[in-house]
């Protein structure tokens, strides 16, 4: 936890400078957060989740995907350098029009700490559609495209924290049928979780 939550600073430091990690520090240290659990049992797929758009692409990328990705659009948010914080994250994109639109890191060690993530579950994280796309529903087309193709490698379940004033995050995984798992907090470094 404490060398993952270390990498975290250093590459925010590295990306956003000194504000940039004041601010980080001081939004996680100094107030108590609400988390909304999700999960999806992935054998019953995903409800609600439109095709995927006649100009857009959905792959895995590797580390050398996303160097290339990142060279080609200035100001990307930390969101789209989760690699340099969970090295064995997995990233999936969506390219609209060739464009970069849509990041998700699927993480098999659990990167909120609000899950025990057995041997055939992952989390979702650090989830982030461009300002210019949205409003397309490209989080949705992301879980009915994310769903099978995890399903298929033999995953079970999939899971989500996400932060309870985030209702762009949250209203997609309601549509596509993920179900209220409880509620998790943190304050500072301290993580702990009410399940239903």
């Amino acid at each position: 936890m404490a060398d993952s939550i270390a990498r975290e600073l250093a590459v925010t430091l590295r990306r956003e400078g000194m504000p940039g990690l004041a601010r980080r520090i001081a939004f996680r240290a100094f107030r108590l957060h609400r988390f909304r659990l999700f999960g999806l049992p992935l054998e019953r797929g995903v409800a609600d989740a439109p095709p995927l758009p006649q100009d857009a692409e959905f792959r895995e990328v590797t580390r050398a995907d996303l160097a290339a990705l990142r060279a080609r659009r200035a100001g990307l948010t930390l969101d789209f350098y989760y690699d340099e914080i969970d090295p064995e994250a997995r990233a999936f994109v969506l390219l609209v029009g060739g464009e970069l639109a849509f990041i998700e890191w699927i993480s098999a060690r659990g990167c909120s700490r609000f899950f025990r993530l057995g041997p055939r579950e992952v989390e979702g994280t650090r989830i982030y559609c461009l300002p210019a796309f949205r409003g397309r529903s490209l989080h949705r087309v992301m879980q009915g495209l994310l769903v099978p193709r995890l399903r298929a490698e033999g995953v079970t379940h999939l899971y989500y924290a996400v932060h309870a004033e985030n209702v762009a995050g949250i209203r997609p995984l309601t549509r596509c049928g993920f179900d209220d798992a409880g509620t998790g907090y943190r304050l500072g470094l301290f993580t702990w979780a009410a399940r239903r």
